[in-house]
This record gives C-alpha cells, structure tokens and sequence, in this order.
C-alpha cells in the first residue's frame, strides 16, 4: 500500500509541524533501524550524545518530502572516536526505546572525532514517505 501525495503531506504535518505524534526528537544511529527498529536500534553511544529535540519550525515539508529547514546541533563528542553514523530516525521519545516515525540515511556519513560537534545544515536531513505504485 502506498500513499497519495496529499495524504503524505497530512502525514508529514502531523508529524511535524502539528506534532499530532509528540515532540519530535532525532536520533543518529551507525545503521538502519529497519522497519521495526526503535530509536534505540544501533543508536551513538559516543560520549556527550544525547537525542535532539527538534522545534516544529525547524521542518519543511512538500508534498510527500521533509527536511530539516534550520540547522540542528548535536553537543560536543567527548568519547567514542571512529564510531561511523550512517542514519538518522524521528520520533517522540527524549531516551529508551522510543517510536520510530520516520527514518533516512545520512547523505554524507560522518566519522565522529573526540571534540567535534555535529551540526547537520538546512536540508542535511532529508527523507519522503511512498507514493510508489503498490507492488
């Protein structure tokens, strides 16, 4: 089953600009959570990480499309050095396990570097909901 293009849009302002489902928090993870993946699923675990949460207008979303609209920082890495952060996963929860709402892989893999602090640009994150013919 796939989504309308209109149905996706309600979604994606449900999700963020409403925050029907919560709050909404980004986690970073150094693989994909899959489809029935918590936030806690292959999350970071380098020193100093801790889940942002993502104010609604720090979203953008057209049609079936979203991606953050303001740049979103991450605290400084005080540990975990070579840890490689592949993915990223929306959802409502501040820590522990939390509902997975929307995933995506990050464009550019990061390394993380004891000292460096993650700031992900406008537009950095990005992902859709389907509206491929069903299968």
């Amino acid at each position: 089953m796939s989504a309308s293009t209109a149905f996706a849009n309600d979604l994606l302002i449900a999700v963020f600009k409403s925050q029907t489902f919560g709050p909404t928090y980004i986690a970073l993870h150094t693989a994909d959570t899959g489809p029935t993946g918590t936030q806690a699923t292959s999350e970071a675990t380098y020193g100093g990480y801790v889940r942002k949460l993502v104010a609604p207008a720090s979203w953008d979303a057209s049609g079936a499309d979203f991606e953050n609209g303001a740049s979103i920082e991450f605290g400084e890495a005080m540990g975990g050095a070579g840890s490689i952060l592949t993915h990223f996963t929306i959802g409502n929860a501040a820590t522990g396990a939390g509902k997975v709402l929307l995933r995506g892989k990050l464009v550019n893999p990061v390394t993380v570097t004891v000292g460096q602090e993650l700031r992900f640009k406008p537009g950095d994150l990005t992902g859709s909901v389907s509206t491929a013919e069903p299968t």
